[in-house]
């Protein structure tokens, strides 16, 4: 069962070059922010001529300097150093974000058309909407600010008070006190946010699945007067949306405004001692010193406040995580090695097959046996199982008993992929893919494949004058903008061009007119003897059938 550090730790595997680009750049870039303020130390030594001890720990890193002139300039080099870090820190760590979403876009793209049928329908539109919006972007923060950027801010802030308690133990420690104050009010906050957080997201999640589906059924709305009805509906999930939000947003403001505020609070008590200090008779801090920790600790402040806002970080992640990986641990398909069967002779079998949906047996105990190139009729009521059949037979759906032999090799046992090289199916349910009509009804676009695509609209009498206007003819939507019954021919047209041994043909007729049913029906015969080809019709077409099946109307269990 894959896991989220499964997920990243193979993203890590190949992508450790920029991760410790990400890393290393975060390091450094960090460790030259605790430097600066020694800078602004050393300044103060050199121009109102002081010595400070602290002056040691810059002395070694930049050796000694009297000269404000020297100073400012190394000074300025310094920040130009601390620039191209701060460039290559940032363009890793986003360049690190990027490369993981689209690492796993495209998982997710390849896992949903590999995954079963049967557990892809299960799933509702919405979800998956969900996850190449939002989730991706909580993903890519959880690797990006929840781990790399994470780790080295815990580098930064270590070295920090290392500096700190140098510099003057006493103020570290005030400031040192606030941390427990911080850590148990965070951990009491997130604890809150992160159950309203769930819900967020889920109701953000419903409300993409609904509207997703209202969408689809535009026409529906409209032709049935729905459009108050259903902006009404989706106007009380909006509104519920709205309260958790309202809720998760005074909760994140509270938690941004007063952790700032306890910080802040801190650096008022290391004033007000520093003050004590300086003025007490042993003086035990001096100008340059004082001047090196406050900006130390102002340094200290954001990343302070990041880290505890990580934990928001995780949250989001850990949820998001949570849908993406039912995803990637939904079962596959079939991707076993079979003996390759690239030349089979088209027989077919079925040994007491049957399946249910639910608790609905829709096919039950069927047998039959169909000899190469023969050409077979496949009849039944409305629900008898003839579409589910042809899914049996292609390997979309897993058999609940029985066995579908073709030729002598188990349908079960065979890689999909190698199946479908040999069987082509004929369906209203598999719409038409490309911008044109060239496009939609082959395989493989080259030039050379035109004339044959040609020839074959010619002969289903889908003609539109030149070859440029029939071939190069637009479709949008799938087919939106044309007719079913051409939508048919093409789809005869796209599964004939594959030349495949199988065609199963789904109600291949309907839509059509009396004179394209003639001209459909010389293809077929044409066919004959080289093909298998199953038809799932009930109309009494003029085709001489080698064969008949007859399905049952489903029976309830």
């Amino acid at each position: 069962m894959l896991n989220k550090f499964d997920v990243i730790r193979s993203f890590a595997v190949k992508k450790r070059g920029i991760i410790t680009g990400a890393f290393v750049t975060g390091v450094i870039s960090t460790g030259c922010s605790v430097i600066i303020p020694l800078f602004i130390g050393q300044y103060y030594n050199i121009v109102f001529h002081s010595q400070s001890s602290r002056g040691a720990i810059f002395e070694k890193l930049f050796g000694h300097i009297e000269s404000v002139t020297f100073f400012l300039i190394v000074f300025g080099l310094f920040l130009l150093f601390r620039l191209l870090l701060t460039f290559l820190e940032k363009y890793f760590i986003g360049l690190t974000g990027e490369s993981f979403s689209n690492s796993i876009r495209q998982q997710l793209f390849s896992k949903q058309l590999h995954t079963e049928l049967s557990t892809f329908e299960s799933k509702d539109t919405g979800v998956y909407l969900l996850r190449y919006s939002g989730d991706l972007k909580s993903v890519q923060d959880y690797l990006t600010k929840g781990i790399i950027q994470f780790c080295y801010d815990c580098f930064f802030m270590l070295g920090a008070f290392i500096l700190l308690y140098i510099l003057n133990a006493q103020l570290a420690f005030i400031f040192a006190l606030a941390i427990p104050v911080l850590l148990i009010t965070n951990a009491i906050l997130n604890k809150r946010l992160k159950a309203i957080t769930g819900q967020r997201r889920n109701l953000k999640s419903r409300n993409l699945a609904f509207v997703a589906t209202r969408l689809k059924s535009v026409l529906t709305i409209k032709l049935f007067n729905r459009e108050s009805i259903e902006a009404d509906k989706y106007n009380k999930r909006s509104t519920e949306l709205f309260k958790i939000g309202k809720k998760y947003q005074a909760i994140a403001a509270f938690m941004q405004a007063l952790y700032p505020f306890i910080l802040y609070t801190s650096l008022l008590a290391i004033l007000w001692v520093a003050y004590l200090q300086v003025n007490s008779d042993n003086k035990t801090i001096d100008g340059s010193t004082l001047v090196t920790f406050i900006m130390l600790v102002i340094s200290i402040i954001p990343v302070f406040k990041r880290l505890l806002r990580v934990n928001m970080i995780w949250v989001s992640g850990n949820v998001s995580f949570s849908k993406l990986l039912l995803l990637f641990n939904a079962n596959e398909e079939n991707k076993a090695k079979t003996p390759k069967i690239n030349r089979i002779k088209g027989s077919l079998k079925a040994e007491g097959i049957s399946f249910k949906y639910s608790n609905d047996f829709v096919l039950q105990n069927i047998n039959f046996t169909i000899e190469p190139g023969t050409i077979t009729s496949l009849v039944g009521p409305q629900g008898s199982g003839k579409s589910t059949l042809f899914k049996l037979i292609t390997g979309l759906y897993p058999l609940e008993k029985g066995k579908i032999f073709i030729d002598n090799y188990l349908v079960a046992a065979v890689s999909k992929h190698i199946l479908r090289k040999n069987i082509t199916i004929i369906s209203d349910n598999l719409p038409l893919l490309g911008r044109t009509y060239f496009e939609a009804i082959s395989y493989s676009r080259k030039e050379k494949n035109r004339a044959v695509a040609k020839a074959l609209l010619a002969e289903l009498g889908i003609l539109a004058g030149s070859e440029i206007d029939i071939l190069n003819k637009q479709i949008i939507d799938g087919g939106r903008n044309i007719s079913n019954g051409e939508k048919k021919l093409l789809n005869i047209a796209r599964a004939l061009l594959t030349n495949k041994k199988i065609i199963l043909m789904d109600e291949p007729f309907t839509d059509l007119s009396p004179k394209a049913i003639d001209l459909v029906c010389k293809c077929i015969e044409k066919r004959r003897g080289k093909h298998t080809i199953i038809i799932a019709d009930n109309l009494n077409i003029n085709i001489a059938y080698d064969n008949r099946i007859t399905l049952h109307e489903k029976i309830s269990n």
